[in-house]
């Protein structure tokens, strides 16, 4: 009977491991996260022109709100390129980690995260397949932010 419950608890294990760690997520495009910016009272900005010596960056905006906070959306040419931009903008953020931060990040599949908090500021990125979510924010709107970030399903 412990023999059965004990297979029993592995197979639930690598059951849920399943479900939770190798699930693809879906990306949005420029029109979906202008559509949820609005809806959540942000301006939104397009700023791809400033990426024009850039041609890895096909689309770039930025939902700014009142209070100060910004979050930047990219659309790159390929999957390899939103890797890349990624790899760059976490090692820039990692430059400000220090022993007492608190940082996390994942690879899975077809999407990366890492976020990093420090006595001053949040920092954020989020890559599924050929876009990017980019966030540096101060501390105090980590909590704003991240529940604009959940909506987006980043």
């Amino acid at each position: 009977m412990k023999i059965k419950k004990f297979f029993s608890l592995i197979f639930l294990i690598i059951f849920i491991f399943t479900l939770t760690g190798c699930m693809e997520k879906n990306s949005i495009n420029s029109d979906r996260f202008i559509s949820i910016s609005k809806k959540d009272k942000l301006t939104v900005y397009n700023v791809t022109d400033q990426y024009k010596k850039s041609p890895s960056i096909k689309k770039g905006y930025v939902a700014a709100n009142l209070r100060g906070w910004k979050v930047e959306f990219y659309e790159l040419k390929d999957s390899d390129s939103a890797e890349e931009m990624f790899d760059k903008n976490k090692a820039t953020f990692e430059k400000d980690k220090t022993d007492k931060n608190v940082d996390a990040s994942s690879n899975i599949r077809n999407y990366n995260t890492y976020s990093l908090t420090t006595s001053v500021n949040y920092y954020y990125l989020s890559r599924i397949d050929n876009t990017l979510l980019y966030v540096k924010v101060e501390l105090s709107h980590k909590n704003s932010v991240k529940k604009f970030i959940d909506k987006l399903g980043y």
